[in-house]
């Protein structure tokens, strides 16, 4: 297989928002031509698969950028010099106000890698307890439920359930619980 990439020759920064940047990069392709590439910057994020009595803790919450609400897994950006396993437990007690004795990393993946570097831990907590100690995000407005397998068969066919994420997630479950 020839080796493909692509050199970035020079980037300017577009926009700079509370954890995204927006970038435009000059590059050479592998045949020697420049074009430009728009990129986002992400300081990367987490993942959780909760499991709580053989069902998946999940959360409801309203994305503006398409303008409707979903059951997703727990998940969060990492915070400038935050430790994985600390966003990890952090994300779920704020999102669920569970905190789980034991955290596994089940998968690491890119998002949308067209133009975006966001990359994403996936975990799995079990051992969930009760902990409230920490509280939601302020702009952040939940709902908490836990569904087993043939429930969320039936939210993704109603399209309740639409991020990548929590499908990968339910698939790796699904494989496990098999």
């Amino acid at each position: 297989m020839k080796p493909l990439s692509e050199k970035i020759l020079h980037s300017e920064t577009l926009f700079e928002g509370h954890f995204i940047r927006l970038e435009q990069a000059t590059v050479e392709l592998p045949d020697g031509k420049q074009t430009q590439r728009d990129i986002i910057r992400h300081p990367g994020a987490v993942a959780i698969l909760p499991i709580l009595d053989h069902k998946v803790l999940m959360v409801r919450q309203y994305r503006v950028a398409v303008a409707q609400a979903f059951w997703e897994i727990p998940a969060g950006k990492l915070e400038p010099d935050e430790n994985l396993m600390a966003c990890a437990h952090r994300e779920l007690i704020e999102e669920t106000g569970y905190r789980a004795e034991k955290l596994t990393e089940l998968r690491r993946f890119y998002l949308t890698p067209g133009f975006c570097d966001e990359e994403m831990f996936l975990y799995q907590a079990e051992g969930l307890i009760e902990d409230h100690s920490l509280q939601q995000d302020e702009d952040e407005f939940l709902e908490v439920n836990a569904f087993g397998l043939d429930e969320m068969s039936n939210l993704l066919d109603q399209g309740h359930i639409r991020d990548v994420k929590t499908m990968l997630a339910l698939e790796l479950w699904k494989q496990q619980s098999q």
